[in-house]
């Protein structure tokens, strides 16, 4: 805490040029945190806050939620595994109504996170959330938790990224979100729905869409132009469900860039495989020249970019 201090010091001093404040895993909780978010409730300097595992809480979550409600600077927040909880995450997403539209990109992997923060989320979503990249993987949404923020996600027309990795969502909630991939005016690039390398060590558990969930997204994919890349790592696809996937990309989408489908201890068939890499590729080829950054962001932004390590994006 004396050290989140002496950075509430320096951001309050004026002489800082320092725009982004990476300060993971420094044992920050909720009382060093009150300080930094002091700082930067007026700052015009910083627009990146990334806190990954420090201790804040939903204690913490209180302090950043009156920052944000005055903040007219920061585009990027990461709470990856802070020990938010429910709470913390619904008093985050409470205060994004009343930010000037400067969040964009919020992270709250691995927070322990169950259907009132879905709910939450899906609310959010639904009431004209300026949000463009949202990632909430690692937590315990289930099909129902799905099936709350892909009610949000019909509405929603800012949303680039989603992220729903190793959610406990099975069947139900994949085909919930593949049909709110049909809205008219989605905007959505890149949803996943695999396996993030922390699920073991948070003790939590990976996806299970299955070949059903497979099936849905096909569907989806049949009039879905706005998707460029769909992660399904993991969970339990056999080749029944990459056959629906390659029948729709042989004939319907032209659009989709990128779409992973391993899962342990699946056999596939190598040729049916070598279809898919085709015709990604077809797809990717198709790409007009001025739209290539734009996919390229939506796999990877700048914002990431900007920090990218593997420890520090793991």
């Amino acid at each position: 805490n004396g050290g989140a201090r002496a950075i509430a010091d320096l951001i309050r001093g004026g002489r800082s040029t320092i725009t982004t404040w990476y300060i993971a895993g420094n044992r920050i909780d909720a009382e060093g945190l009150s300080h930094v978010c002091d700082a930067l409730a007026e700052d015009t300097q910083v627009d990146m806050l990334w806190l990954k595992r420090n201790p804040i809480r939903p204690a913490g979550a209180v302090h950043l939620a009156r920052m944000l409600s005055t903040n007219r600077l920061i585009h990027t927040l990461d709470l990856n595994n802070v020990g938010l909880l429910d709470e913390g995450a619904i008093t985050i997403l409470a205060s994004l109504g009343d930010n000037g539209g400067t969040l964009r990109h919020l992270y709250m992997d691995g927070n322990g996170l169950g259907q009132a923060a879905a709910a939450a989320i899906g609310g959010h979503l639904a009431a004209g959330s300026q949000l463009e990249s949202l990632v909430v993987s690692a937590n315990r949404f289930g099909d129902e938790g799905a099936a709350a923020i892909a009610a949000g996600l019909e509405k929603d027309r800012h949303l680039r990224r989603l992220g729903l990795a190793s959610n406990r969502i099975g069947p139900e909630g994949a085909a919930a979100l593949a049909e709110a991939l049909r809205a008219e005016g989605s905007l959505l690039a890149y949803l996943d729905l695999g396996y993030t390398k922390a699920t073991a060590a948070l003790g939590e558990l990976g996806n299970g869409a299955g070949d059903a969930g497979a099936a849905a997204f096909a569907a989806a994919l049949k009039t879905n132009t706005s998707l460029r890349s769909l992660e399904l790592i993991h969970n339990g696809i056999t080749q029944r469900g990459v056959d629906a996937l390659l029948a729709i990309l042989r004939t319907y989408n032209f659009s989709l860039v990128s779409l992973k489908l391993s899962s342990w201890g699946i056999t596939r068939n190598d040729i049916a495989q070598n279809e898919l890499d085709g015709l990604l590729r077809r797809n990717l080829n198709a790409v007009p020249a001025d739209e290539l950054p734009e996919v390229a962001e939506a796999h990877l932004p700048k914002h990431v970019r900007d920090i990218y390590s593997v420890y520090r994006v793991a």
